[in-house]
């Protein structure tokens, strides 16, 4: 299960996701590449959001059909709406705890399980829904993601204030928790970056593809807004945000 809060954010950004999801669809073309065939009948696509992802598996490996599922039912309306298509299907379901009556070729998943509470029970779940040649393609973002907002935000907050992605797991914790269920793995991870014309336009792309987390958390004020982007600027010459990304191929 997601953290409730961000599932509240994701929900609440499902008609802006696909218009500010770049470093997402980056970070799709990176996984997908990572697959040992060129093709899988079957696609289970975990946290499939607005379903766009959906389609481009449905595209890139000559599927049969592929699944999608989120716990965002907002998410899940706005995928159905965009695409009719009956070889692509869409659950309001959570990753932990759905049950499909059948195994999949390929459970492919970007961006998703760095939300999810309980790594354990989230990897038995998935094995559950794999054969034997079954595989599964995942990426995550990790604590280094947005590391120039945090070191700021730091700065003028102090020492206490923090960001969701600080909470985000190590490689070291799938490694951990994937390990008794997986007999082959690899592992891969990358930093993608992006430039922004001001700190208005990066917390926008946050927001709007739903990863800001604590709604609740308003500490933003003019005053504060200013100071942010004048030490930003200061410290790196410019609006830039780091992604740091783990890419993961498993097998039973």
């Amino acid at each position: 299960m997601v953290f409730d809060a961000v599932n509240e954010s994701f929900s609440r950004a499902a008609a802006s996701y696909d218009k500010y999801n770049d470093i997402q669809r980056e970070v799709f073309s990176y996984l997908h590449k990572l697959a040992t065939k060129k093709s899988f009948s079957s696609v289970l696509d975990v946290g499939s959001a607005s379903g766009e992802g959906a389609l481009r598996l449905y595209d890139a490996f000559s599927s049969s059909f592929v699944v999608g599922i989120d716990q965002s039912q907002a998410m899940i309306d706005r995928a159905t709406l965009l695409n009719v298509s009956t070889n692509l299907q869409f659950y309001c379901q959570d990753a932990v705890s759905f049950e499909h009556n059948r195994a999949y070729d390929l459970i492919f998943s970007n961006a998703t399980f760095h939300w999810v509470h309980d790594l354990d029970s989230l990897f038995a779940n998935l094995t559950r829904h794999m054969h034997k040649e079954s595989e599964l393609l995942f990426s995550v973002f990790l604590p280094g993601t947005f590391k120039e907002l945090s070191t700021v935000l730091k700065q003028q907050c102090g020492c206490y204030k923090s960001i969701v992605s600080e909470q985000f797991y190590s490689i070291e914790d799938y490694k951990t928790a994937f390990q008794p269920y997986f007999s082959e793995f690899i592992c891969e991870s990358h930093s993608f970056f992006r430039q922004y014309e001001s700190l208005f336009e990066l917390l926008q792309v946050i927001k709007k593809t739903g990863v800001r987390g604590n709604k609740s958390d308003r500490i933003w004020t003019k005053s504060l807004f200013q100071r942010m982007e004048q030490e930003y600027l200061n410290h790196y010459s410019s609006i830039k945000a780091s992604y740091s990304v783990a890419f993961f191929r498993c097998r039973l």
